[in-house]
């Protein structure tokens, strides 16, 4: 809503990047109310405080990008890819940008040591 203004557009009311993952939970019995943060890893936006709006910028990231992350116990990671793809374009025009991701899942076989809270020392 806060980059189209329109209540009732389908990115508002139905394809968006929160609407995204409560689909991609659903199926393992999860609802909206579960999830927590999210994370924004390559898109730039922030909220205007003058208009209110939340634009975007073209993103920076190139072919090749990637993020590790290493899960100390099971995970549900559930990943939207937001409509508006890069920033280029407006929401009127058609998102060709919008490309496929990659997700690689690896048992590394190694176990960080057991966390202590630097607290505690």
């Amino acid at each position: 809503y806060w980059v189209t203004k329109d209540k009732d557009h389908p990115f508002v009311t139905r394809y968006n990047c929160y609407c995204n993952l409560t689909r991609a939970v659903a199926p393992h019995g999860l609802k909206a109310a579960d999830l927590h943060d999210n994370v924004n890893l390559f898109m730039k936006c922030y909220i205007d405080p003058e208009t209110g709006l939340h634009p975007w910028e073209v993103t920076d990231v190139k072919k090749g990008d990637y993020v590790e992350f290493y899960a100390e116990m099971d995970v549900l990671c559930a990943v939207s890819i937001c409509p508006s793809a890069s920033g280029r374009y407006s929401y009127e025009e058609e998102q060709e940008a919008t490309r496929p991701i990659d997700i690689e899942i690896y048992d590394t076989g190694k176990f960080l040591p057991d966390y202590e809270d630097p607290l505690d020392l």
